[in-house]
């Protein structure tokens, strides 16, 4: 039986040995820095089997930074080697000799691994100390832990596709898959496609650019209230309240505030 809380840190590294990790690490990055950074001027991160091909893991540019993603442009080498050093350090020398069209002198370089780093800082502070990069950065499971806990759409999201029950939310492919052939749209009235709408709204606010808000435009309370109001739902079909995913929605994005 899964275990309904959200991932924590030993949930991100136990994933680092799964298969599916290699190809999904780089759209755990890329759904992380959209949910959190309001001024994204390029993204590039490939998943999937996009994995297999050369160049970067990842690379934005944005004109805001905080303190996961460094301002202006950086190049992002992503792992989930056992052997995290090694890896970091290949990448690392690999990326110096050969930026693909990155300036070194006007780039961040980022190391991200899921697994758990005991000497990262060091490791960055290290490279840093050579002066070829404009600086060097260097993550590892308990920071993309941190990172999804300023992102709590992406929290959930991640923490479905490694098989965790998060109480309150449900992704619509797993809710398709629970519900087909039990449960027809008559036999429930009308009311869980309601939720889902109103999952999708939730969903929607929890990662929407900060810069939809501001003056002259309804506050993020106020547009899920009005969705709440238009789906006419209160209650989730699994008992949980709205009122309290409005709780969660103005707290995180409190919290990204602060830390951008």
């Amino acid at each position: 039986m899964a275990t309904p809380i959200l991932a924590d840190v030993t949930d991100i590294a136990d994933w680092a040995d799964r298969r599916d990790a290699q190809s999904t690490l780089p759209q755990l990055v890329r759904r992380l820095v959209l949910a959190t950074t309001p001024a994204v001027e390029k993204l590039s991160f490939r998943s999937g089997e996009g994995v297999n091909l050369p160049g970067w893991d990842g690379v934005v540019v944005t004109s805001e930074g905080h303190a996961f993603l460094p301002i202006a442009t950086s190049g992002w080498e992503l792992s989930t080697s056992a052997d995290v050093g090694s890896k970091a350090n290949s990448d690392y020398d690999s990326r110096t000799e050969d930026p693909k069209g990155l300036d070194p002198s006007n780039a961040s370089y980022v190391a991200v691994s899921a697994r758990r780093w005991p000497n990262k800082e060091d490791w960055a502070a290290s490279k840093q100390s050579e002066g070829k990069w404009r600086e060097v950065r260097a993550y590892d499971a308990d920071d993309l832990h941190t990172w999804l806990e300023m992102a709590p759409a992406v929290h959930a999201w991640f923490s479905i596709q490694i098989g965790k029950y998060v109480e309150g939310i449900t992704d619509l492919k797993s809710d398709h898959r629970g519900t087909a052939g039990t449960r027809s749209r008559s036999q429930d009235g009308g009311s869980l496609p309601a939720a889902r709408d109103l999952e999708r709204d939730v969903l929607h606010l929890w990662t929407a650019p900060l810069r939809q808000e501001g003056s002259g435009a309804r506050s993020g309370d106020d547009r899920l209230q009005t969705s709440m109001r238009r789906h006419r739902v209160i209650a989730r079909p699994n008992g949980k309240s709205a009122h309290t995913l409005l709780g969660k929605w103005s707290a995180s994005r409190a919290i990204i505030k602060d830390r951008v």
